[in-house]
């Protein structure tokens, strides 16, 4: 199967691309404060964006949060969709 392709920066300004942005500031936010339940939502709701973009992209990219800042990247961490300065 052929995969669209991917201009992250038009992806980011769309109504998906802050979704997605939103979905993992949402699952920052609750692993922070360890809300289980919320964890497990937006845990969910990312897979699927995570899945969404594979599917039509083909790049796989992971919820990753360090010290500094959260955000998704690929495995190898050579592509960042985006990256967020945590508030610490």
């Amino acid at each position: 199967m052929k995969t669209m392709e991917f201009n992250k920066e038009e992806f980011l300004k769309s109504e998906l691309g802050i979704e997605v942005i939103q979905c993992c500031q949402a699952l920052e936010t609750a692993i922070a404060s360890d809300d289980k339940e919320d964890r497990h939502y937006y845990l969910g709701k990312w897979r699927a964006y995570q899945d969404m973009l594979k599917y039509i992209y083909g790049v796989y990219y992971s919820f990753t949060r360090m010290d500094e800042y959260f955000g998704a990247v690929t495995e190898d961490e050579s592509d960042w969709l985006f990256k967020v300065k945590r508030k610490l």
